[in-house]
């Protein structure tokens, strides 16, 4: 007589799912953990508009007001090189007659953040209605100096100046309506033009 297989013997053609299925199971918690401890972190740019008179906020000129990252420090241009020269003279190198830019330098290696804000808050008082910088930088520069950049130039701080990295960083925001905070709130990343 022929034996016969009982019906629990698995046969020899199945495959067995259920160690894999055990594994998918263990790994489904550690990849639901792993993935809660990414943070994503979200900088608000616009990207630059296409028209002529978008920017015009007075009966004047449009500001037009570049920051540029650069290796020597912050260079400031301005479509308005008569307001940009005007409010930020004190800055500018006697010896050169019709600047193109105004120069920030670094100071030990390390951008003038204060020096920026400084010269931004001036920029501001002549032209407070305006709400755009475009903020830019040389090949090479590490990108926390742009974002470091960005943030100098949206928040309106306590005081209108500061005289080092210290006291700007130990300086509260301005207290008040919206627009008595906001500096530039407008940022546009933009290629360094040269």
């Amino acid at each position: 007589m022929a034996r016969t297989r009982p019906e629990t013997e698995p046969r020899p053609d199945e495959l067995n799912l259920v160690p894999i299925m055990n594994l998918v199971v263990c790994l489904i918690p550690i990849v639901l953990l792993g993935t809660s401890l990414i943070q994503v972190g979200v900088v608000e740019v616009e990207a630059p508009r296409i028209c002529a008179g978008c920017h015009a906020t007075h009966d004047g000129p449009p500001l037009g007001l570049t920051v540029t990252v650069a290796h020597g420090g912050f260079e400031l241009r301005a479509a308005d090189r008569v307001t940009l020269l005007t409010a930020l003279m004190d800055l500018l190198d006697p010896t050169i007659a019709e600047p193109e830019h105004v120069a920030i330098p670094r100071k030990g290696g390390a951008l003038d953040f204060a020096g920026l804000y400084n010269a931004l808050v001036l920029l501001k008082a002549e032209r407070p209605a305006v709400t755009q910088v475009m903020v830019g930088a040389d090949a090479g520069i590490p990108w926390r100096e742009v974002v470091s950049t960005m943030d100098v130039a949206r928040t309106r701080l306590a005081a209108d100046h500061y005289d080092g990295p210290d006291a700007l960083a130990a300086a509260a925001t301005r207290e008040g309506p919206p627009e008595d905070r906001l500096l530039f709130p407008s940022a546009m990343l933009t290629v360094a033009m040269r």
